[in-house]
């Protein structure tokens, strides 16, 4: 778990970089081996610096970005990974909720 404050409150960049190098990237790093991972995010300018962007390079790391101002809208994990979990019949779910 990773906490931080930048001096306003706000996230920013330098922010956004030590969540990629100190989460995401040692959480996902093994699981992917050689293949990319796609790490979603807003649009948000302070998660497009080009630090960021030359680490997520370095590091098969492919950003992808939701336009601005719409995430609330698309949703993308919601949508297209949880959204499943609705359709699942009692059975279905009681035998996913004990896999992990």
């Amino acid at each position: 778990m990773a906490f931080a404050c930048s001096k306003n409150g706000y996230t920013d960049s330098s922010i956004n970089l030590y969540w990629i190098q100190h989460v995401f990237h040692p959480q996902t790093k093994d699981c992917a081996g050689k293949r990319p991972r796609l790490l979603i995010s807003d649009g948000f300018a302070a998660h497009e610096s080009l630090k960021v962007l030359k680490y997520c390079l370095a590091n098969n790391i492919i950003p992808c970005r939701v336009p601005s101002h719409t995430s609330h809208k698309l949703q993308p994990c919601d949508v297209g990974v949880f959204s499943t979990e609705d359709c699942l019949s009692g059975t279905s779910r009681a035998l996913l909720s004990g896999w992990s």
